[in-house]
């Protein structure tokens, strides 16, 4: 029975974890449970060929390419200070057909997603990144109203297998549709981990899979470090960033050195867009500093 797993598709595959759903021999004679259970294998295996390994070694990758993470100025902070990003779960995520972006009025279409997302939930997170810095809406939604930071990194272009190292978000506006059973296959897989409504297009989204082998820490989180597979560049400050952050900024940023450049966003004069500067923003050198506050969102 092994065998036969392995060599969905046409091509032969490692031995797989899945947990999520197992039928017996005889319920395989089914065509409507097999092909549930064909459409398990397929996501589950192109997650487990998607994952990056968190190794500990210092190789920086040949190519790669600059991606981009909005924050809070709190949390942005915390991040550069401990040199990690948080990885998001499935509960993190905020579009509720995030993973299911698939026809689900059949119902063993509808039992072999839940299988997925519980599979997903307990094995895998992600990193979400935007391709562009300037985007007035994702400054707005994930960088705490303009006041928060654009966290610039270098991953790599490629995995060490030769293979793409992150996926390019699709947007689309319908669901996918299952209407054939050759229809369940290794592409469709690939769509389901990367499709959204096309109302979501403006965030140009990159996303990174990552297997969740080490515990989780004290509070429950998962912690991707920076290192050649996360290399911080760049950190831009929000149009509206507060003279309240400005030492705890300061300080942290001097801890890189020339290693990450700083610039500072503008809004434009004469058009509906941001550009950037390496002269601070004359306000917040001329407001009193304080304390640094967290803002309202949380990692």
């Amino acid at each position: 029975m092994l065998d036969k797993k392995r060599r969905f598709f046409g091509r032969t595959f490692p031995d797989l974890a899945i947990t999520c759903y197992t039928p017996s021999v005889t319920s395989l004679t089914r065509p409507a449970v097999a092909e549930r259970w064909i459409l398990s294998i397929a996501v589950a295996t192109l997650l487990e060929r998607l994952i990056i390994l968190k190794t500990k070694g210092t190789r920086r990758p040949a190519m790669s390419k600059r991606v981009y993470k909005f924050t809070s100025a709190y949390y942005g902070l915390m991040d550069l200070e401990h040199r990690h990003l948080k990885l998001s779960t499935i509960d993190d995520l905020n579009d509720p057909f995030d993973l299911a972006s698939v026809d689900t009025t059949d119902p063993q279409i509808s039992d072999a997603l839940t299988a997925f997302v519980q599979h997903f939930r307990t094995n895998f997170g992600l990193l979400c990144f935007s391709r562009n810095w300037d985007n007035l809406l994702l400054w707005s939604h994930y960088g705490a109203s303009h006041t928060g930071l654009c966290l610039g990194f270098d991953i790599p272009d490629k995995d060490g297998q030769g293979g793409e190292y992150d996926m390019d978000v699709r947007y689309q506006p319908s669901l996918l549709q299952i209407r054939r059973r050759e229809d369940v296959n290794f592409d469709l897989a690939n769509r389901l981990l990367r499709t959204k409504h096309e109302s979501w297009s403006y965030e140009q989204e990159v996303r990174v899979f990552v297997g969740l082998s080490d515990p989780p820490d004290e509070k429950g989180l998962w912690w991707f470090d920076f290192g050649p597979h996360l290399e911080l560049k760049e950190v831009i400050v929000g149009a509206q960033f507060g003279a309240t952050n400005l030492t705890a900024l300061t300080d942290t940023l001097e801890k890189y050195g020339d290693a990450v450049e700083c610039s500072w966003a503008y809004m434009r004069s004469d058009a509906f867009l941001l550009v950037r500067s390496h002269r601070p923003h004359s306000d917040v050198y001329s407001s009193s500093q304080s304390a640094l506050t967290p803002h309202r969102d949380t990692p």
